[in-house]
């Protein structure tokens, strides 16, 4: 009787807010609102010298609509193009995500995520809610098509046929502050008889259900927790005879039965931070179970074991700031197949600001990546007794990739005048890669060298900017060595209150191989804006790219490509 009278007083409490929301929305001065834009553009193309490389005219249509009506708002959109003439009808997906304060709804073709190890991002054709109302509780569902049937076409070996995949799931949980707990459920199951007589057929109907527990908590407003638990049941085979479920959880999971091919897997992860004065320390650990798989995302890692470590602060009064971080990542855990990978991965990043005119940015990177060839032997005795894993035939290959950069920026001129800026900027990157077997030393493979020196120059009254720089790239690779180096120059322009924009573009580049000129490339672009009543607005450009071979010893073609677009907009 008690719990009856508890659900009375809730549903009068319950009519009472909505009707306070009713008279709100009643009150409303501009109920029904519609905002948007649509585009048209259009794209000419043509060679001379070699065949055209892509369609000599497209077209594209683009346009999106946000209805409001008493607050509740519908945002939809839709792209068309004659590359998609070959589809029956122009809109292939459409969907519309309705919202009201703490209410949000999903229709059509939607995605939504609960977390990484269930349901991330899926695209699916159905409906969904999520609900965030003032104070501790937070629900969210979806149920909808995961995928569309396609039945198997034995002229085509590319297309692999696909069963018809449902799925649906729900996320529920408290939250007070930046402390939370939730729990996620999700199922989703192919259906076997979607296909009709598959005749090279080598798939074979799924069936999955994920549960997890997603957490995070603070502690004294410095350290922050979160984490992840999850466990996945995975059918195989959805034509398996049914069985007992060897996991007692997943026996209560309805629409869910475990069958001869199930497996059971799990996955976890946390990571915590420290926020101390001027500085951040944070450690975490990921470890995701060999066969690990949710019907809710697209591509899923599986089989790693990950270590990370990061940190960050600030001396000088905040001039120098400094960051790092560390990773460690293993595969193979069951260790029953023939390559045991590890990879390493470390960067660190400074910067520098000794005043408002001069900036420093220092960075690098390193990734290794060591694998560990096993003989089926090793395997098999390291299956009896797992200390036998020093086997001599063993082979090993190390990877090695390192990365650094080096950047500055400095102003010159009066910097109370915001009138007038001009800036010198440089930037160097050097990246390298090599690889090693066994107790060999690393020997690089690769060297690549990036180096850019520019100057710009901005006038705001005169709505002026213009930027003069130089590019050079040097490539190595097994003793050649390429290089890519030349200018460029851009600037824009602004008339009649910034209405009329005109920009553009010239660059020349210089290729050499071993020190060999082997051609050269201009590139040149012309483009202008329109704005006109402020919704309206017409834009141009043209683009031409001419490249000429000065080596007898290439079999490049010289050749001068055309492309104009014009295109039209209008926003409400």
């Amino acid at each position: 009787m008690r719990i009856v009278n508890l659900l009375f007083i809730l549903l009068i409490l319950n009519v009472k807010l909505q009707s306070q929301d009713l008279g709100a929305i009643g009150k409303q001065k501009n109920p029904f609102k519609v905002t948007g834009s649509v585009s048209a553009s259009q794209i000419l193309y043509t060679a001379d010298g070699i065949p055209n490389r892509r369609p000599p005219y497209n077209y594209f249509l683009a346009g999106n609509l946000n209805v409001s009506f008493y607050g509740w708002s519908v945002p939809l959109s839709f792209t068309y193009s004659n590359q998609q003439s070959q589809f029956q009808q122009p809109f292939n997906q459409f969907g519309a995500t309705p919202y009201y304060k703490w209410v949000k709804l999903y229709a059509g073709y939607s995605n939504m995520t609960f977390s990484s190890y269930t349901l991330n991002g899926h695209i699916f054709l159905g409906g969904g809610v999520q609900l965030t109302p003032p104070g501790l509780f937070r629900f969210s569902a979806m149920f909808g098509r995961l995928n569309r049937s396609i039945g198997e076409d034995t002229n085509s070996t590319s297309i692999l046929p696909t069963f018809l995949r449902m799925g649906g799931g729900f996320k529920v949980g408290m939250c007070k502050g930046s402390d939370g707990i939730d729990f996620i459920m999700f199922v989703a199951k192919d259906d076997p008889n979607s296909i009709s007589n598959p005749i090279k057929q080598t798939i074979q109907a799924a069936e999955n259900a994920v549960m997890s527990l997603v957490f995070t908590k603070s502690f004294l407003k410095k350290i922050n927790i979160l984490g992840e638990y999850a466990m996945s049941a995975l059918n195989a085979d959805a034509r398996a005879d049914k069985t007992v479920s060897k996991n007692p959880l997943f026996a209560l999971v309805p629409f869910y039965a475990s069958n001869l091919s199930t497996g059971y897997f799990s996955a976890y992860k946390a990571n915590a931070n420290y926020t101390g004065k001027g500085y951040m320390l944070g450690i975490g650990y990921e470890r995701i179970d060999p066969g690990y798989r949710t019907l809710g995302a697209y591509y899923f890692n599986d089989d790693l074991e990950n270590y990370t470590a990061n940190g960050s602060t600030k001396v000088f009064n905040g001039k120098i700031n400094i960051s790092g971080s560390f990773g460690l990542q293993y595969n193979d855990l069951k260790g029953d197949k023939l390559s045991k990978m590890s990879r390493n991965i470390y960067s660190a990043n400074v910067s520098y600001t000794p005043s408002q005119r001069l900036n420093l940015n220092l960075g690098y990177s390193n990734f290794q990546t060591f694998t560990r060839l096993r003989t089926l032997s090793e395997i098999e005795r390291s299956n009896l007794d797992p200390r036998l894993n020093g086997n001599p035939d063993t082979l090993r290959f190390t990877q090695l990739s390192q990365s650094a950069n080096l950047g500055a920026n400095y102003t010159i001129g009066n910097l109370v005048n915001k009138k007038i800026r001009n800036t010198i900027s440089t930037n160097f990157t050097f990246q390298t890669a090599g690889s090693a077997r066994g107790d060999q030393n690393v020997v690089a493979g690769t060297n690549f060298y990036n180096s850019t020196l520019s100057f710009s120059r901005n006038l705001t009254p005169q709505a002026l900017s213009m930027t003069f720089s130089f590019n050079s790239n040097i490539s190595e690779l097994e003793g050649n060595k390429s290089v890519l180096l030349g200018p460029s120059v851009t600037a824009s322009k602004g008339f009649l209150e910034k209405k009329i924009k005109l920009n553009g573009a010239i660059s020349w580049s210089n290729t050499l191989a071993n020190g060999v000129k082997i051609g050269e490339v201009y590139n040149f672009k012309l483009g202008s804006t329109y704005l006109l009543l402020k919704k309206h607005n017409l834009n141009a450009n043209i683009i031409i790219v001419n490249r000429n071979s000065t080596s007898a010893t290439t079999t490049s073609k010289n050749f001068t490509e055309y492309t104009v677009n014009m295109g039209y907009g209008y926003s409400f």
